[in-house]
């Protein structure tokens, strides 16, 4: 279950151009997000959502990465282990690196 209020503090992490997909539910009363129409407009940013994804859809993706049908080496320039996740995002934020990846076990 999605939570509008834990997506809305990224939004100042943001670049222009930005492309955010939402994809969760988000319970009837709390899908509500403050958004400045102005940040969209003027730093162009696209809000989409996406559903109905299953199983098999993750494992088709999964195929596709690992016998190279899908190149995906260059969507993640960084990675950084969990114990430096705020460093992760400050980088993300100051604009130095918007394509970092966590690892959960160091």
């Amino acid at each position: 279950m999605g939570r509008a209020d834990a997506f809305e503090p990224y939004l100042d992490a943001l670049a222009p151009g930005a492309k955010v997909n939402l994809f969760a539910g988000f319970p009837t009363g709390e899908d509500v997000l403050a958004v400045s129409a102005n940040e969209v407009h003027y730093n162009e940013y696209s809000l989409v959502g996406s559903s109905s994804c299953h199983l098999s859809d993750f494992e088709a993706v999964a195929t596709m990465v690992a016998d190279g049908t899908l190149q995906v080496d260059d969507l993640v320039t960084t990675t950084l282990p969990i114990e430096e996740t705020v460093a992760a995002l400050e980088a993300a934020k100051a604009g130095q690196d918007l394509r970092v990846g966590i690892t959960a076990r160091s």
